[in-house]
């Protein structure tokens, strides 16, 4: 048996122990940052898999609760979900997903399966020595193929819309997504709830002026939804912000702005 299949059981057997509901809504007690260490070697992504194995098991000794932020938690979940079922996480997301939407540009590894299509280009990857485009940034996704639970899907900005517009009205696929869009019994200034963040109070990504009970996502590249049921309003917004260099982080400055003026435009 090699190696990563030796990870892969151990991960599984843990899982099978520990609640998947529990991981997923485990609380942050350890400020991990992440490393370029992590991001460019095999090495570093077994370590990361394995500490959050280790931690996930010693919490359940503690007498408060925690929440693991890790991108490993949902690599694990995605692993999990494709060891149990036999099934990868694309061909889950194409039946359960874009099949129901009608999607036809929302995909895993695009640039296999649409060689003609123009991407937006991202980072300068000093790992693959060229700009990409195409091919997932994250560096953990790609060295897992492309295909990973916390990576790897690409969008086009009207079929992430039709995305959002189901998520905000509970429809299609996303019929049962009341239930991940409810905070869990957790410390009380947590901002999670089950698969999405919270807007914070003040300084949020999206806005000042955001609605209360306003759920979303961002992504490193440069890629935010942020979803309020209540006001039956989706706001997606997708940059290149890494092109050419993750460096830029003026998109910290102008995102708030976007949103607000989107906000305040609808009178919300």
């Amino acid at each position: 048996m090699d190696f990563w299949h030796i990870v892969i059981d151990l991960g599984v057997l843990i899982l099978g122990i520990l609640s998947v509901y529990f991981l997923l809504t485990l609380k942050k007690f350890l400020g991990i940052k992440r490393n370029r260490v992590f991001n460019y070697a095999l090495v570093g992504m077994v370590l990361a898999m394995s500490a959050s194995f280790v931690m996930v098991y010693f919490s359940l000794s503690l007498e408060h609760s925690v929440y693991l932020d890790l991108h490993s938690i949902f690599i694990i979940l995605g692993m999990l979900i494709q060891r149990l079922t036999g099934k990868s996480l694309a061909e889950w997301f194409d039946e359960l997903v874009a099949g129901p939407l009608g999607l036809t540009s929302t995909l895993f590894s695009p640039n296999t399966l649409k060689s003609n299509a123009n991407f937006a280009a991202t980072e300068l990857c000093p790992l693959r020595k060229k700009v990409l485009s195409g091919e997932v940034h994250d560096s953990n996704c790609y060295l897992l193929g492309g295909i990973a639970g916390h990576a790897g899907l690409f969008s086009t900005i009207t079929e992430t819309l039709a995305m959002a517009k189901a998520v905000t009205f509970g429809t299609g696929p996303f019929k049962d997504i009341q239930t991940f869009m409810t905070k869990q019994a957790g410390p009380p200034n947590a901002s999670r709830v089950l698969a999405f963040d919270t807007a914070s109070l003040a300084g949020s990504s999206a806005g000042d002026l955001v609605p209360p009970q306003t759920i979303g996502h961002l992504g490193f590249t440069g890629t935010s939804m942020w979803v309020n049921q209540q006001h039956q309003t989706a706001i997606v917004l997708l940059t290149n912000r890494v092109h050419p260099t993750r460096d830029n982080i003026l998109i910290r400055k102008i995102r708030p702005l976007i949103h607000d003026a989107i906000w305040r435009e609808l009178a919300l």
